[in-house]
């Protein structure tokens, strides 16, 4: 919870500053399936009961890094969820994380997600040097790449970059936990 508080109170921060992170979003703890369809491939490229569920109430859990509350139609850029974090200096893939790249793969596997591509974006914390988190963050998303693929998902689906520290979540407290994550995009689908 510590560090969702944190987070928060660093969007304000972020917003203003105007960092990339503009267009991510953070789904909460509870996302179902659906939720993540659509934070990963868009409202168009869902199952028939996501776009039903989505029609009766559109994605509207998570947290927008904006500025502004997002609007029901916002496309996000990128996608993140909230366990799939690292310890210091690990890329080992805790059983929360596991749990919630279950959800992942399930998406990814599924016919709507067969021709979608996704890079999977490992990222750190400030600490150590360029060079040490650029190799850890790399380590983290191939550990993320390896976990889905096997949960089914194509090899050909996923690419993988690691960023470093350049990509801090929350730049107000760059040593954080909050930092060390992954982060998906989807590739094939283009943002307004």
């Amino acid at each position: 919870m510590k560090n969702y508080l944190i987070f928060i109170a660093g969007l304000g921060i972020m917003a203003s500053a105007g960092a990339s992170r503009a267009d991510a979003l953070l789904l909460d703890k509870n996302a179902g399936t659906c939720q993540v369809f659509e934070a990963l491939n868009g409202p168009d490229h869902v199952p028939e009961e996501c776009r039903k569920a989505h029609q009766a109430q559109p994605l509207t859990r998570g947290i927008s890094v904006k500025k502004e509350a997002p609007a029901p139609t916002t496309r996000f850029d990128r996608a993140m969820l909230p366990d799939i974090s690292f310890d210091y200096g690990s890329d080992e893939l805790s059983p929360a994380a596991r749990q919630e790249l279950d959800k992942v793969a399930a998406v990814m596997s599924a016919p709507q997600s067969v021709d979608q591509r996704y890079r999977v974006e490992g990222n750190t914390d400030r600490k150590g040097s360029a060079a040490f988190n650029r190799q850890l963050s790399l380590a983290r998303a191939e550990s993320v790449k390896q976990y889905l693929m096997e949960k089914g998902v194509s090899g050909q689906q996923l690419s993988v970059v690691g960023n470093g520290f350049n990509n801090l979540l929350d730049p107000a407290h760059p040593y954080d936990g909050i930092n060390r994550r992954v982060e998906f995009l989807n590739q094939s689908v283009k943002t307004k």
